[in-house]
């Protein structure tokens, strides 16, 4: 890792500049169609957000009960203090938390992904301004959601990082633990639970087909896995379908990682606001509003929103609408 660090702090700013240049192109090369089309996600099947929409609604009526609205509220006490917001009040607060930049930052970057047809796929954004940039020998990330694109966690190397990419299901057991010189894939998921879920579907012949279970840790204990836990997480990147909402309460309550966290990368999922349950909507909103309200009371503060532009979609929710699918950069200052 110190090698990747020297070489690129020796550079000059014109030659950092030309080699952040040149990965953009390398990047857009390697797509294999120019052609590909706007709905094609990482993880290589056609994306429908309505289809994930439903998925995602049966998973919470399994887990909470079809005839339970009460439970339908993720138990997230970080929405406290918001439960008397009218519902048109909560969701334009989160609209505003989400959309309205706090900050500035100079020098922004976009660190890997895939460019083809001028849309991105995959890409994070990274502020490289000094008194946000990660010290020297000290740049460790956390890459939450690999699919099957590690070009994010190839670039944070070139950077000097070392980077801890986490993902896991049957397809990704082909892939090795050292995926670079300081690139390590870790075949797990972040969870809200240390546990193994298997996840059966019925098919039209009234036969289950099931996966092999998926391994989900905590945040503390693959921190404690990994001999994390004296160490300073630099930039932390979540995209992780929706389980952002469960897991960073978890994150904020039962560790101080992302009190030391310089930048944090979310990809945001919104798609239960499709669901016709005002009652689901409102516990949505309400549990989001509350883990970004808790983030910015940490001293995190907005520097870049993006919309998804491969899977754009929006929601209404009383008379606002929102969208669904987005990318945004938090970075705390000191």
């Amino acid at each position: 890792m110190v090698c990747y660090v020297n070489r690129f702090s020796k550079m000059s700013f014109r030659e950092q500049a030309n080699f952040l240049l040149l990965r953009i192109i390398l990047a857009t090369l390697t797509c294999l169609d120019s052609t590909i089309q706007h709905n094609h996600n990482r993880n290589g099947v056609t994306y429908n957000p309505f289809k994930d929409t439903e998925i995602m609604k049966h998973e919470n009526i399994r887990a909470f009960g079809e005839n339970s609205a009460a439970k339908l509220h993720f138990q997230n006490h970080h929405n406290r203090g918001y439960n008397e917001l009218s519902t048109n009040e909560a969701i334009l607060r989160l609209h505003s938390m989400l959309t309205t930049i706090e900050t500035t930052c100079r020098k922004l970057v976009r660190v890997g992904g895939r460019s083809c047809r001028r849309i991105y796929d995959g890409a994070k954004m990274l502020c490289m301004d000094e008194d946000v940039a990660s010290p020297p020998n000290d740049c460790l990330t956390y890459s939450f959601g690999v699919g099957y694109d590690f070009s994010f966690d190839e670039h944070m190397q070139d950077f000097g990082c070392e980077v801890h990419a986490f993902d896991h299901d049957e397809s990704h057991e082909k892939y090795e633990h050292l995926i670079g010189p300081s690139v390590f894939y870790h075949k797990m998921r972040i969870g809200e639970k240390s546990r193994y879920i298997k996840n059966c579907k019925k098919l039209d012949t009234k036969e289950k087909t099931c996966e092999s279970h998926i391994r989900y840790r905590t945040m503390t204990d693959l921190r404690k896995e990994l001999n994390h836990e004296d160490r300073r997480l630099f930039y932390l990147k979540m995209d992780i379908e929706g389980e952002e909402w469960k897991v960073l309460p978890q994150v904020l309550d039962q560790t101080r990682v992302l009190h030391d966290t310089t930048q944090l990368s979310l990809e945001i999922h919104l798609n239960m606001l499709l669901e016709r349950n005002e009652t689901i909507k409102r516990a949505l909103v309400l549990d989001a509003l509350g883990v970004m309200t808790s983030l910015h009371n940490l001293g995190f503060r907005l520097v870049f929103y993006e919309t998804n532009e491969l899977g754009p979609a929006t929601a209404k929710v009383g008379n606002v609408l929102i969208d669904i699918f987005a990318e945004i950069l938090l970075l705390k200052r000191a």
